[in-house]
């Protein structure tokens, strides 16, 4: 099927080894993890960084300002290329992704590199300015608010929690889960699956950094369950089933129909759609379930449909859908 020639086409993409929270990547500074990135990805494609209309990046714990044009000047892109990031907490990478596509499809430009960029290891502190300099210390807070306080403006993890609870999910179910996804993980390193994805990080004494440190081989469904619960006291989510705080940053080169042509790409992954909505803030988790029915919906799909391949083999449903807490997919399935 040949294609139009602003549809937009996601035609290759990198990313960084994915480092714990004061861990491998810690002394990297999150311009230069996403600027390794975007190095790397304009060698392996020969792609001419003159070419690149924009720079489209997600933050959230960064030092402020516009890291995404930041990040492209450390890579060495030319100074005419302009750049900004979005701030949309968890969904912010996904959300640069999809503005991208909505400029390409415009008719805007032809070639965006987009997605997101964290370096948890060197979030700022963030200090609240006290209402008496004289007489007040500075507050420390831990993160921006959610939501305002009359509706519920609870941490991530207590959100899990009480998607938990609401819909049932027991502690076995979600420690389950996390053991599939570290054996996942860990078959996938071992094999070198995820070796071309990735752009090895130098750090600042020399060392390469090229895999992730997430990944336990190690780890049982005896383990994950003598970890105590993290966030209430008879609770289910635990260390060992939630997210873990993270360095790292990817990039996707998105470009239209016409411009994949000429460059000679012919396999890629055309953008059709996205949605994006919003839930109650007490149950934040629940967000991919409305999303992915509102967006079935709109292109007159049922999940049943989601079946079958171009060469109509039958395959198993697969539905990639972010998320950092078990109790969150083990839900939305």
């Amino acid at each position: 099927m040949r294609l139009a020639e602003h549809e937009a086409v996601v035609v290759w993409a990198k990313r960084t080894p994915i480092g714990k929270v004061g861990g491998a990547l810690s002394d990297v500074a999150v311009e230069d993890l996403a600027a390794t990135v975007l190095r790397n990805l304009l060698e392996e494609t020969a792609l001419n960084p003159a070419h690149v209309d924009n720079v489209v990046l997600g933050n959230v714990v960064g030092p402020g300002g516009n890291v995404a044009r930041l990040s492209l000047l450390q890579a060495g892109l030319p100074i005419h290329v302009p750049g900004y990031t979005v701030d949309m907490q968890c969904g912010s990478g996904l959300q640069a992704i999809h503005l991208a596509a909505q400029e390409i499809r415009s008719g805007h430009g032809h070639v965006y590199l987009a997605g997101g960029v964290e370096s948890s290891s060197r979030a700022p502190w963030k200090l609240e300015k006290p209402m008496n300099l004289y007489r007040d210390s500075p507050r420390v807070y831990q993160r921006a608010r959610f939501s305002p306080e009359h509706i519920g403006d609870p941490d991530m993890g207590m959100a899990a929690e009480n998607v938990a609870r609401k819909y049932g999910i027991t502690r076995e179910a979600q420690d389950r889960l996390a053991l599939a996804s570290h054996e996942k993980a860990v078959a996938a390193q071992q094999s070198g699956l995820l070796a071309a994805e990735i752009a090895p990080v130098q750090r600042t004494d020399g060392t390469t950094v090229t895999a992730d440190e997430g990944p336990r081989p190690d780890t049982s469904l005896e383990k994950l369950g003598s970890l105590p619960p993290v966030f209430v006291q008879d609770g289910t989510v635990t260390a060992g089933n939630a997210c873990g705080i993270s360095d790292g940053a990817c990039v996707c080169l998105m470009v239209s129909a016409a411009k994949a042509r000429e460059m000679g790409f012919t396999t890629g992954l055309r953008y059709v759609d996205s949605v994006v909505v919003g839930v109650d803030p007490n149950y934040l988790g629940i967000g991919p379930v409305p999303a992915v029915q509102k967006l079935l919906e709109r292109n007159g799909l049922a999940m049943t449909l989601i079946w079958w391949n171009s060469t109509k083999r039958l395959l198993h449903r697969c539905w990639p859908v972010w998320t950092s807490f078990a109790s969150r997919w083990t839900n939305s399935t």
